[in-house]
């Protein structure tokens, strides 16, 4: 397999689970508007796929009065401008400073250890 096509394959399983912009508007009971402007924002993870916004599933949380796993902005913004399917990579692959992946450790309530590893990993 060349590299191309083991970069589609990644890109593809990042975005398996993915909702576009309609669904996290009817699921955050949003305007059709507010997904894109919150990503652009840097508020909600998404990235270009087939030209349609894309954003993973895992960031979003039933449970939480924003829809979104709490820290989640906090930790986008601070990874800051790294391209979004590297942030995206980032929050799901294991990190030994959190002794499992950033995804993880943020559902668990470690945001700022989460925080710490971000910062961290934008700076390198």
């Amino acid at each position: 397999m060349t590299s191309a096509l083991k970069d589609v394959a990644f890109r593809r399983a990042l975005l398996a689970d993915s909702l576009t912009a309609p669904q996290v508007a009817r699921r955050l009971g949003t305007a059709r508007q507010t997904p894109p402007h919150r990503a652009r924002a840097g508020r909600l993870l998404a990235a270009r796929e087939g030209g349609v916004l894309r954003f993973p599933a895992w960031q979003f949380d039933v449970q939480s009065p924003t829809g979104v796993i709490p820290g989640l902005p906090e930790v986008v913004h601070a990874l800051g401008a790294l391209p979004a399917l590297v942030k995206i990579a980032w929050f799901v692959t294991p990190k030994a400073l959190l002794g499992r992946t950033p995804l993880e450790a943020l559902q668990a309530g470690e945001r700022d250890e989460v925080l710490l590893a971000a910062r961290t990993f934008a700076t390198t």
